[in-house]
């Protein structure tokens, strides 16, 4: 039922922003040929922000959204949101400078240069150039496995093109102009999106950590270089969580605060610690056997949604391999 409202929620405001854009461009489509360019170029324009607006709230850790989907499907939804989102880009671009060069009869090229050269497009410029090098990025980065902390740091310019493009939008966007309703409900659009960004992002993890001083107690060396660590906290009977369920773990030494990992509880709910068991499997779980007791730790989460909540079934199968066995190992503890 959730998600069915959320699907319709989606819809809703694809079609609130299809119909202010038929109000304003869609008479234009039948007038004649650069008229028609542009105004494909308008529509393209407002799915482009859209699109990229979805895909903040998709990574964005939104509780009400991940709830209802999981987690791994929201990432995967971003990943093939990123190439829509890029595809009406450059769309956008390309029907707009068609258009003009059309209605001024000089060539794409000529077209092209001209824009260049007006400063009133100079944030739209910059900001698909920032679009495009995040996403060409973003590719590298995945092909060669480089450092989630590289992804990361290319995506924070995603903010400024974000940022731009609203501005380019309310300064000279064609259904934009005289249409105080379709720009109030535009930044309406962004101002939800970015509370809701910032709330489940950055203001809840900081919040939990400051409410539990989440801290680590004690360090076990288990079999076939694992091991676990036990984190204590203030009123950890208040910190809830199902089992199955992973969170985002920070820890913060000298060494390791720049990065957060996602690691599945190994513990119950009913334990008086937190467990996260971890595998030597790369660069950053390598060194973490060197971590020491005492360290506070900036915990993101619960996320995710495998967990016995899903199925009303008494009779269980389970799988894993490895350190995979971490989530199971909480679910058949809590179901004792």
């Amino acid at each position: 039922m959730k998600k069915t409202l959320l699907n319709l929620f989606l819809l809703l405001n694809l079609g609130i922003i299809c119909y202010f854009w038929w109000a304003n461009s869609g008479t234009m489509l039948f007038d004649n040929q650069s008229e028609a360019f542009i105004s494909v170029a308008r529509i393209t324009g407002l799915l482009s922000v859209f699109s990229v607006l979805i895909q903040l709230l998709l990574i964005g850790r939104v509780k009400w959204i991940e709830r209802s989907y999981g987690f791994d499907k929201l990432s995967y939804a971003h990943r093939l949101s990123a190439f829509l989102t890029i595809f009406f880009v450059f769309a956008h671009g390309f029907f707009v400078i068609f258009g003009y060069a059309i209605g001024g009869q000089i060539s794409f090229l000529n077209q092209t240069l001209n824009f260049i050269k007006y400063w009133e497009l100079l944030p739209a410029i910059v900001s698909v150039f920032i679009f495009t090098f995040v996403f060409v990025s973003s590719l590298v980065i995945v092909f060669k496995k480089l450092k989630y902390e590289t992804w990361y740091l290319v995506h924070l310019f995603s903010y400024l093109a974000i940022l731009l493009a609203f501005e380019h939008q309310m300064e000279i966007g064609g259904d934009f102009y005289k249409n105080t309703v379709f720009q109030a409900y535009w930044a309406l659009l962004y101002t939800f999106t970015f509370i809701n960004l910032f709330f489940y992002r950055f203001f809840l993890p900081a919040y939990s950590f400051y409410k539990h001083q989440f801290e680590i107690s004690k360090i076990e060396t288990e079999l076939n270089g694992t091991i676990s660590i036990y984190i204590s906290g203030k009123n950890l009977e208040n910190f809830k969580y199902t089992a199955g369920q992973f969170a985002i773990w920070r820890f913060l030494d000298k060494k390791r605060f720049l990065q957060a990992h996602p690691f599945s509880f190994s513990s119950s709910p009913q334990d008086k610690l937190l467990r996260v068991t971890i595998k030597n499997l790369g660069d950053f779980t390598s060194d973490i056997v060197n971590i020491k007791v005492g360290t506070k730790v900036v915990i993101d989460g619960p996320h995710g949604i495998f967990t016995t909540k899903r199925t009303n079934n008494k009779k269980l199968a389970f799988i894993a391999g490895g350190v995979g066995i971490t989530p199971i190992q909480s679910i058949l503890k809590s179901l004792d």
